[in-house]
């Protein structure tokens, strides 16, 4: 190994340089550096970043052998600068999943070159090593590899999983749910035109989540089959309860000529919050803490995690039993159906509600419905229970996928086709 004996007067400048970079982007500049972005997130990259400028400053000016010296002969020094590319990419992972995967692919392949030179460096040219320390290195280096190589696949494997925090969920939102209005929801900019405006309200069913073509949800289907008559417009977003649905219907631009409401159990839950009961989610020792931050701040971890058998629903099924047992909570919620009623009477528009079943278990959840179905029949509402077309339809092809519970392709295939047969203007 090489010996230097005298200061490379070239360490000076060659110092400098990450100082000024820790200088330049910082916590005080960051919000100027990465408008529109999750302060938290950018905050924890910024402060490592800064963190490991300085270290490498005082790395290289106070090393007598220079940059290029410490990079051709010391294996702790590449992995220095591995942990820069490495450790930056798992912290900056969270920020717009989706954009600049192959910067980010670049920045695993860095570290991975500068792994490599560490190996080279420390286990193949250090004859020092016995013959099972060596192996042991080599087998270390060809795993780091391996993950190194699937965390970079994993960055184009989009899956709807559930968890809105977990990588492989967001990248799939960045690349599928598009187009939005400037209303906020997947669907069509809304227009004023000839055609008799139906307006489909609801939650992540109707607007499609696990869903990668629009044009394949029930909403759409059924303005494919009614032909140019029908202008179907849907106002739906993930987590929408009945109360936030009925401001999406206030607010919007267009007037409806008829309304479809798309009801799911937990449409409850914003009226269950009102009266303060709150869903606590019941987390696993992985759903929480440090495995919580190393999980979701990796695409591979987070794909793997998220597709792991589970055997609990988090606690939503018994969140929803006692909020469905609580008279006051019920009556709330059925208070909110009531002003749907009231706005199409205040209009003269026709209004007609669907009635979505829990899809792994529609027999569970039938006494809902029928709550909700027995009070809106007594309104002369029409009423569809869904649940005959539901389980119609063979589990694997009744939901987007094992990992996650909304509507498939086929489901929705079908409940467009019984709307075509049942809605009647």
């Amino acid at each position: 190994m090489a010996q230097v004996t005298e200061k490379d007067p070239r360490n000076f400048w060659q110092a400098y340089v990450p100082a000024f970079l820790a200088l330049l982007v910082n916590p005080i500049t960051q919000k100027a550096l990465f408008p529109g972005y999750h302060p938290d997130h950018v905050h924890l990259a910024v402060l490592f970043f800064d963190l490991y400028c300085f270290a490498l400053t005082a790395v290289i000016y106070f090393s007598r052998p220079g940059f290029r010296v410490l990079y051709r002969t010391r294996a702790g020094f590449n992995l220095l600068l591995s942990a820069f590319f490495l450790v930056g990419v798992f912290l900056t992972n969270p920020l717009s999943p989706g954009h600049l995967q192959w910067l980010r692919v670049i920045f695993l392949l860095a570290g991975g070159i500068f792994v490599f030179r560490a190996f080279i460096i420390g286990v193949v040219k250090n004859e020092g090593l016995s013959r099972m320390l060596k192996n042991l290195g080599s087998a270390l280096a060809g795993l780091v590899g391996i993950l190194l190589l699937l965390e970079a696949v994993f960055m184009f494997v989009p899956k709807t999983i559930g968890s809105s925090r977990n990588l492989s969920s967001r990248l799939w939102f960045d690349w599928y749910w598009k187009p939005l209005n400037s209303q906020g929801f997947r669907d069509a900019e809304p227009a004023e035109s000839s055609r008799k405006k139906v307006f489909f309200l609801g939650d992540s069913f109707t607007a499609g989540q696990g869903i990668e073509h629009p044009a394949d949800r029930f909403p759409d289907l059924y303005q494919s089959r009614m032909g140019d008559q029908f202008q179907v417009q849907i106002l739906a977003d993930c987590g929408a309860n009945s109360a936030m649905q009925l401001k999406y219907l206030m607010d919007y631009p267009l007037a409806p000529d008829a309304l479809v409401l798309a009801w799911f159990v937990n449409d409850i839950e914003g009226a269950a919050t009102a009266e303060g009961l709150d869903f606590q989610p019941q987390l696993s020792l992985f759903d929480q803490g440090v495995f919580q931050f190393i999980i979701n701040r990796s695409y591979l971890l987070s794909f793997v995690y998220g597709t792991w058998p589970r055997t609990t629903d988090f606690g939503y099924g018994e969140f929803f039993a006692r909020a469905w047992s609580k008279p006051y909570i019920v009556e709330r919620h059925l208070a909110q159906l009531d002003q749907f009623a009231k706005y199409s009477q205040a209009r003269r528009i026709p209004f007609q509600v669907i009635l979505f079943p829990r899809l792994r278990d529609p027999k569970g959840s039938a006494p809902y419905l029928k709550v909700v179905r027995d009070h809106l029949q007594e309104m002369d509402i029409p009423t569809l229970d869904l649940t005959p077309v539901v389980e119609s339809v063979p589990l694997p092809e009744r939901v987007v996928s094992r990992y996650d519970d909304h509507p498939g392709p086929a489901l929705h295939a079908q409940v467009a086709e019984k709307l075509v047969d049942w809605v009647s203007w």
